[in-house]
């Protein structure tokens, strides 16, 4: 399934949706163009072990670790992780869900000589929408390679601000409460925020490793 983008007509493809769960996502023993993707307690293939995002069907995985639009977020108010393993490819991995949702105390893992497009330690919300996606707190840890990282979520665009942020309750609509980034291998852009007009109450990012640019 694809789900529409914060910015106007585009969209992520080949999306799967935690909801809550433990994910790992390996490369296929004997096939390094597929992946074996472990949710809970099941596990699927998927065939294209990639970074590409935001193009056509051939993109790369997107993860979000919590629901779609609140269907599952019973299932989301616990601690969870995501692991990319060593050789594996992911186009996008959201710490938290799509459209109204909310996720608890989400660990984002990119092992040595793994690699994802973009990370986003929030939930994504799409374009022109006022809906309120939440995540208590994300660690982030990138050890292989990251293309993208914010340390918040995707915001909608096309919000006006005074409909995204409440500055008066230190919140808005799409929210982290606290987001902890330790770069150990190379990320290529890091942004200490949200994208578009999100928030995030702390954000702690420890650097080992190398950022071609950074933002905070």
């Amino acid at each position: 399934p694809s789900v529409a983008d914060a910015d106007k007509n585009r969209q992520f493809n080949n999306v799967l949706f935690a909801n809550g769960q433990d994910v790992t996502v390996a490369p296929m023993s004997g096939d390094a163009n597929r992946l074996q993707v472990t949710v809970g307690k099941e596990m699927f293939v998927f065939d294209n072990n990639s970074t590409a995002i935001r193009t056509d069907k051939n993109d790369g995985l997107t993860i979000f670790a919590g629901s779609n639009n609140g269907e599952a977020d019973t299932a989301t108010t616990t601690e969870s992780t995501i692991t990319i393993q060593s050789g594996a490819k992911v186009g996008a991995i959201f710490g938290g869900g799509y459209l109204a949702s909310a996720t608890d105390h989400v660990n984002i893992i990119v092992d040595k000589e793994a690699e994802v497009g973009c990370i986003y330690g929030g939930g994504l919300i799409p374009n022109a929408d006022s809906s309120k996606a939440s995540t208590q707190s994300v660690n982030i840890e990138v050890n292989g390679t990251a293309g993208l990282v914010y340390a918040g979520g995707r915001a909608a665009v096309d919000v006006p601000l005074a409909n995204s942020v409440d500055l008066a309750n230190k919140t808005a609509n799409n929210w982290v409460g606290e987001s902890n980034v330790t770069i150990n291998g190379l990320v290529r852009e890091y942004y200490g925020s949200s994208f578009s007009y999100g928030g995030i109450g702390k954000v702690n990012c420890t650097v080992n490793g190398t950022i071609f640019n950074k933002n905070k």
